[in-house]
């Protein structure tokens, strides 16, 4: 329904579950926030993170630090 290739396939209906009908984020701008996040949530250096990134099979501190880190946690952090 939220599609526009749907348009004339219904005559009536009722949106469930909560879907999201406002426009997304660009890549960009989803990557400055968890970049926020990553930030709020750990200690360990981002720009050293992107740096290295591709180049090593070891993952950066901020992920290891974001691993380590409870569903919970996680969940604080992104303030929902």
């Amino acid at each position: 329904m939220a599609s526009p290739l749907a348009k004339g396939l219904f005559q009536r209906a009722i949106g469930e579950s909560g879907g999201l009908f406002s426009p997304m984020k660009t890549l960009a701008e989803a990557e400055k926030e968890g970049e926020k996040l990553a930030t709020g949530l750990t200690s360990a250096p981002i720009a050293e993170a992107k740096a290295d990134a591709g180049q090593s099979s070891t993952p950066p501190p901020v992920l290891k630090a974001l691993r380590a880190k409870s569903a919970e946690e996680l969940l604080k952090g992104c303030r929902l």
